[in-house]
């Protein structure tokens, strides 16, 4: 599928030479841009863990879940040094794949940490979840 194929707009022929390495480029920058929102995410964890303070000695699972978002989120951090340090190494559909790979799985964890934490949380902690989750959509 080339890019001309995705909507009502053709590229002229000129710009259909360039389409593998503009897709190329764009992927790479959107995983080069990344970094910003996952060196946000470190701090935001351990925010997310003082909302959770109630449910985090109460509700099984929520340290092993909190374990694996940070295990992710090292894992992704350490892929994106590794491909800046020698950006031959990873082709864009590698980074790509790696791209929805850590969104799904930290998206993943996030929602396994809800629905954990949902029964022994309070009205306020709710809130606080809320407002700490509308932060993250706005970083993201």
């Amino acid at each position: 599928m080339s890019l001309a194929d995705l909507g009502p707009y053709r590229l002229p022929p000129e710009d259909a030479a360039y389409e593998a390495a503009l897709r190329d480029a764009l992927v790479r920058e959107l995983y080069d841009r990344s970094f910003g929102a996952l060196a946000a995410l470190v701090p935001v964890l351990f925010i997310l863990k003082a909302v959770l303070d109630t449910a985090w000695e109460l509700a099984p699972g929520i340290k092993w879940v909190f374990a694996f978002m940070v295990l992710v989120l090292a894992a992704r951090l350490y892929l994106l040094f590794w491909t800046r340090k020698s950006p031959g190494r990873a082709t864009p559909r590698q980074l790509g794949w790696a791209f929805l790979a850590g969104a799904a799985l930290l998206a993943s964890g996030f929602a396994a940490m809800n629905w954990l934490a949902w029964p022994y949380l309070g009205v306020g902690q709710i809130g606080l979840l809320i407002i700490t989750h509308a932060g993250i959509n706005a970083v993201a």
